[in-house]
């Protein structure tokens, strides 16, 4: 399977990422918007939910959204891969609402 990204090593709050291309560009603009496209298992999702991540750690108390075209399928795939392969246990991050289907979460900082 070929892959857009690797894990690096996760010394930063979050699993972190080595990201490439337009995933990379995400960290790097300075517009108020970008639009992520491409086909599937090219890295958008892991790349926009690390970016959210970490705004959400340098920006205390500020709130976030996650918005997909399609809200039903939000709990099994975003929050899914935000829980599994962002997010780490020892960071503090509390999901509320429940652990299967949260709605939100909340951060140590009060983000």
């Amino acid at each position: 399977m070929l892959t857009w990204w690797t894990p690096v090593s996760a010394s930063d709050k979050g699993q972190q990422y080595q990201f490439y291309g337009d995933n990379k560009a995400l960290f790097e603009h300075t517009e108020q918007e970008l639009v992520l496209a491409g086909p599937a298992d090219c890295g958008k999702t892991i790349a926009a939910l690390s970016y959210l991540n970490r705004l959400a750690w340098l920006y205390p108390n500020s709130q976030w959204s996650i918005i997909r075209k399609y809200a039903a399928t939000l709990h099994s795939t975003v929050i899914q891969s935000f829980q599994k392969k962002i997010l780490k246990t020892s960071d503090g991050v509390i999901p509320y609402g429940g652990e299967r289907r949260p709605d939100r979460f909340i951060y140590p900082n009060g983000s």
